[in-house]
């Protein structure tokens, strides 16, 4: 994060979807059988989706 090199427009969305799953990240560390964040983490990937023409992302993965 420290070296990334995008646009601040960019660079903002693109922590904002980071902090987004290490949230989420922490929640399931805390408690791996806790299925609720989930949802958001789905959530946060497919705002990388929407926000970033990343022709490699996705490809086999299921977000549904």
């Amino acid at each position: 994060i420290a070296n990334c090199k995008l646009e601040p427009e960019a660079d903002m969305a693109l922590h904002m979807i980071i902090a987004k799953l290490s949230l989420a990240a922490q929640a399931v560390k805390a408690d791996p059988d806790d299925r609720s964040t989930i949802p958001a983490m789905r959530e946060a990937l497919r705002d990388y989706e929407r926000q970033f023409d990343d022709p490699g992302f996705n490809q086999g993965a299921r977000l549904d």
